[in-house]
């Protein structure tokens, strides 16, 4: 099944004449059609109740994110299943926009910001949990030492050292987005202001500092997500996110909130390089690989950024 066939059971997209690659992401395989739709087959491995998946992404997209609400099948449905085990949806494309980087750290932050206190009005029992222990430190630690029992592993030995990270954040009853990773805000081209927070297959109850965490996490890092070489932490971006964040959000956070901002990268960096790691030592199971030793190189860049953070703190 192709996604430009796939597309003919959205009645909003049947007539796209051309899908495009896109490469962004880890789970799902997605598709460019007609620069007005994303076309994705859903990763049923990873998202095993996509129906419910598809519930909290309607429920937050009506009161956050009208313009990325997905797209009803012929059938009314939001996926459609080929019969050959794929999965598809489609879900609007935000157009006149570009991906944000680190350089955008002020107006991203505040967007994340902005995205929380909309979210503040929604309440979380109202959400479904799809992916129980998502954000769970200490449950994936164990996982991974599970995964690499009788191997050496260098990179856990490193995890081990630094475990003291691997805890849970708190402020629970929240509506979290769980993958605020830089590039999943997208800028206006022209104004340079956040239009919209995508990816919002993780979208569940939970803490915002996860949200604050993997935002530092992903834009304070000097070198790409899977190079370790040349990888630090730059404090002055992490400046700029505290500030824009604070600047929409700062008047809905509690003082035990506030209190572990400063900590949430470093919780936020410690679970991704053990969640790489642990992906790799499974057989790349979760993240979409593009080599051998992808994952590998993910965590030790991870590892790499929390030594940074650790060592910058240190000089405070």
């Amino acid at each position: 099944m192709t996604p430009a066939e796939a597309c003919r059971h959205f009645p909003a997209a049947r007539g796209a004449r051309s899908c495009a690659p896109l490469r962004s992401g880890h789970i799902h395989e997605s598709w460019l059609a007609d620069r007005r739709w994303v076309v994705q087959r859903c990763n049923t491995a990873v998202f095993a109740d996509l129906e419910a998946v598809m519930e909290n992404m309607t429920l937050v997209c009506s009161v956050v994110s009208p313009e990325l609400a997905p797209i009803a099948a012929d059938d009314g449905s939001l996926l459609w299943r080929d019969g050959a085990g794929g999965c598809w949806r489609v879900i609007p494309f935000v157009g006149g926009t570009v991906a944000a980087t680190r350089a955008d750290a002020f107006e991203v932050a505040r967007g994340l910001g902005d995205w929380h206190a909309k979210a503040a009005s929604i309440d979380p029992s109202r959400l479904r949990v799809t992916l129980p222990g998502f954000h769970d430190p200490p449950r994936r630690l164990d996982v991974l030492r599970s995964t690499a029992a009788g191997r050496g592993c260098p990179e856990l030995d490193r995890i081990e050292a630094l475990a003291r990270w691997a805890v849970r954040l708190p402020g629970e009853a929240r509506v979290a987005h769980f993958d605020a990773k830089v590039e999943n805000f997208l800028l206006d081209e022209g104004t340079r202001r956040v239009r919209a927070l995508v990816d919002l297959d993780t979208v569940m109850p939970g803490s915002w500092l996860w949200d604050v965490g993997d935002l530092a996490r992903s834009a304070t890092g000097t070198a790409a997500e899977d190079s370790a070489d040349g990888m630090g932490f730059d404090a002055r971006v992490w400046e700029e996110l505290l500030g824009g964040y604070l600047s929409a959000a700062g008047r809905y956070l509690t003082d035990e909130e506030r209190t572990w901002l400063d900590d949430a990268p470093l919780v936020a960096t410690l679970e991704q390089a053990v969640r790489f790691l642990t992906d790799h030592l499974a057989g790349d199971v979760y993240y979409r690989v593009e080599r051998p030793g992808h994952n590998l190189d993910r965590c030790r860049a991870q590892l790499a950024l929390l030594d940074s953070m650790i060592a910058e703190r240190s000089r405070r």
